[in-house]
């Protein structure tokens, strides 16, 4: 276990207001300018590229970070007690005998369980290292494999990452490019080459091809190698190289579990470990890569139908 023990009750806004008004925002700059008319600045543009540790009494920064810092401490108190009236006005079940407010379900629902919430993601999930760098080395092995086969069959020098190459090279009308068709175009008129764009192309040329054969399936097999080349990347950047980088002294990753989603369900951020690839298309088995604590414990993953 890392970080703060929470020892007194949570009075979250985000969650109070949002048993009030289900829809977003719920934010405290959102909300500062709805309820009161009093804009906030953002975090981000009053740190600018300032390291957070680096500022302290007599830093260039400091007089607006304190401003900063004690109107969001005013504004969130402010907000609370406004809330709280909204929700202790408001009966749970209206015509009934239960005489509870949304103010009560909030307490005897809502703030349990953020606690509980706060406690798995500082907790955090034990990850096999070992096994994700394993993980990490055979993706960086396809990449090149995916980058040499590109230069192969463009027979020449092209960077399978750079969306300017590859489109110049499918798109293009110089001597060795493809000349294709033109699918999408940026605003500044530049051929796209995302993956949309990709799939088209091995569709198209599968379907009705216009170049001579052997051009047609070097076309294509250079855009599936390219779709590979960047499912490889971003598999690796997210779940590999990301998360190693993540990971505290123990091998412990810690996510952010948030509550507020249309659908009930929970969300989780930085990173999101709700959106690992399926274990049935995920030849690395980057989910295996999360373990258990100890041998005293097993990890179990449910989920039937959506009814965990």
């Amino acid at each position: 276990t890392m970080g703060l023990h929470i020892n007194s009750p949570i009075a979250d806004t985000m969650i109070m207001n949002h048993l009030f008004y289900e829809e977003p925002p719920h934010r405290l700059e959102a909300l500062s300018k709805e309820y009161f008319n009093i804009p906030m600045a953002k975090y981000k543009d009053i740190m600018g590229k300032h390291d957070p540790r680096s500022v302290e009494p007599g830093h260039e920064i400091w007089e607006s970070f304190l401003d900063y810092g004690s109107l969001d401490a005013l504004v969130t108190l402010k907000l609370f007690h406004y809330l709280k009236s909204k929700l202790t006005n408001t009966k749970l079940w209206k015509g009934s005998e239960d005489s509870r407010s949304l103010y009560d379900l909030y307490w005897e629902y809502e703030e349990p369980q953020l606690n509980i919430l706060y406690s798995m993601g500082r907790r955090g999930i034990k990850v096999d290292v070992e096994h994700l760098q394993k993980v990490e080395k055979g993706l960086e092995e396809e990449k090149e494999a995916c980058a040499k086969e590109v230069c192969k069959l463009a027979r020449k020098p092209v960077n399978p990452g750079s969306p300017q190459q590859i489109a110049e090279l499918l798109f293009g009308k110089e001597e060795g490019d493809f000349g294709l068709k033109s699918l999408e175009t940026t605003d500044k008129g530049r051929d796209k080459c995302n993956e949309k764009v990709l799939n088209t192309i091995v569709k198209n040329l599968s379907v009705e091809p216009y170049l001579s054969d052997e051009d047609s399936q070097r076309a294509a097999q250079i855009a599936k190698k390219v779709i590979q080349y960047k499912k490889a990347s971003k598999l690796k950047g997210t779940y590999t190289t990301g998360i190693i980088k993540r990971l505290d002294d123990n091998n412990f990753l810690h996510t952010i579990f948030k509550p507020m989603t249309k659908s009930g369900r929970l969300s989780s951020s930085d990173p999101n470990l709700q959106n690992l690839p399926s274990a049935r298309k995920d030849p690395h088995n980057i989910r295996g890569a999360f373990v258990a604590d100890d041998e005293d414990h097993i990890l179990i993953g449910a989920d039937y139908s959506q009814l965990e």
